[in-house]
C-alpha cells in the first residue's frame, strides 16, 4: 500500500450464523443457507472482502446488476478480490452453504484507490 493510499472499511459483520433453521426463509428450504449483504462503495476504487468461517462456504462479490464480480467456492479463510468498483456506488456479498449445514462467518469489505 502506498504512502497516500487509505484503506476504507465499507462493511463489517462478525459472527453471522449461516444455515440456521428458519421456517419463513425466502430460500424455500427452511434454512437461512444463503445470505446477502449490500453496502455503499465509491466509484473507481478497488474492493476486497475478507471471509473467515468455521466451515467451508461459498462466497460471491456481486455488482448491482446481480452479476458476479468475484466468486470463491469451498473456502474457510480467504480474501476475495481485488474487484474494480468502476461506476458502481453499491455492491454486495453473497454467502451460502448446503441446506442443513451450519457455519459462523465473519466478513470485512474494504476499498482503496487503484
Amino acid at each position: 500500500m502506498g504512502f497516500f493510499q487509505k484503506e476504507e472499511t465499507v462493511f463489517e459483520k462478525k459472527d453471522i450464523l449461516l444455515g440456521e433453521l428458519n421456517y419463513d426463509s425466502p430460500t424455500g428450504t427452511c434454512y437461512d443457507n444463503v445470505l446477502t449483504f449490500s453496502f455503499p462503495v465509491k466509484k473507481n476504487r478497488v474492493l476486497r472482502v475478507e471471509v473467515k468461517s468455521d466451515k467451508t462456504i461459498d462466497a460471491v462479490i456481486a455488482r448491482p446488476d446481480a452479476s458476479a464480480a468475484f466468486q470463491a467456492l469451498g473456502i474457510k479463510e480467504s480474501v476475495l478480490g481485488p474487484v474494480d468498483t468502476k461506476d458502481n456506488t453499491e455492491m454486495g456479498i453473497l454467502i451460502g452453504l448446503i441446506p442443513g449445514d451450519r457455519a459462523t462467518v465473519s466478513l470485512r469489505a474494504w476499498t482503496d484507490s487503484r
